[in-house]
């Protein structure tokens, strides 16, 4: 199990949302800075042979525990964008249901 710090306090834009996700999770140079780029980036941790996609290394078949600190707030400042984070997070996690040993995503809201 792989885990990283998310802090969503700042996060007050698309663009903050963006920037954090891509700082944390080092997304490459042409991330395209939107919920379905976002998306396919996520999606990439379960196929050990796409290279560069991120900067973290997460093992096949473990999974990804995205911490989000300041999630309480967050959702009371931007509940949009949280809803979102939800959504794009069971998206990513639905497509990974028929593959074997996949990374899935799972959201800690502190």
């Amino acid at each position: 199990m792989v885990s990283v710090d998310i802090d969503l306090s700042a996060v007050n834009d698309w663009d903050s949302f963006h920037a954090e996700f891509a700082r944390v999770l080092g997304f490459p140079e042409f991330y395209g800075h939107n919920m379905n780029a976002w998306e396919d980036v996520m999606s990439d941790l379960s196929k050990p042979d796409v290279v560069g996609m991120t900067r973290l290394k997460v093992p096949r078949g473990e999974e990804l525990i995205l911490v989000l600190k300041g999630a309480v707030d967050f959702r009371k400042r931007q509940p949009e964008m949280f809803a979102a984070l939800f959504d794009s997070t069971a998206n990513v996690n639905r497509m990974k249901v028929n593959m074997e040993r996949p990374t899935r995503l799972l959201l800690l809201p502190l």
